[in-house]
């Protein structure tokens, strides 16, 4: 019986653990595809390798990529929210520099956290 109560608890024990280790992505393959090519956008824009029309321009055309069919229906709304946040200060940023930065970098790391990269310094 002492067995049987050990090899119970054991199990659960491992079905924790398997959850708890669980992927931190959080959307669909196409999607994390996407988020890491704007990512990678808005940090050029961020260190300066990039303008504001330009960044705008290559995440307008990622915007387009963006699969709102995804299983993750919460996340890939999330993801697509903050795409359209980024692409409006963006173009606010380039017509006459009224976006804000902290907005673009707020919304590029909760992009990040739905694919389980590291947040912007």
């Amino acid at each position: 019986m002492k067995r049987k109560i050990f090899s119970i608890l054991l199990l659960m024990s491992f079905s924790l653990l398997f959850i708890a280790c669980e992927s931190k992505v959080k959307l669909n393959d196409n999607n994390v595809r996407t988020a890491k090519s704007i990512i990678n956008t808005v940090d050029s824009y961020l260190d300066g390798k990039m303008d504001a029309k330009e960044a705008h321009d290559n995440i307008e055309i990622e915007y387009d990529n963006i699969d709102e069919n995804d299983e993750n229906s919460v996340e890939s709304t999330l993801f697509s929210s903050n795409t359209l946040s980024i692409t409006i200060e963006l173009s606010s940023m380039s017509y006459d520099g009224s976006g804000d930065v902290e907005t673009i970098k707020n919304c590029r790391n909760e992009i990040a956290e739905l694919i389980g990269q590291k947040k912007y310094k």
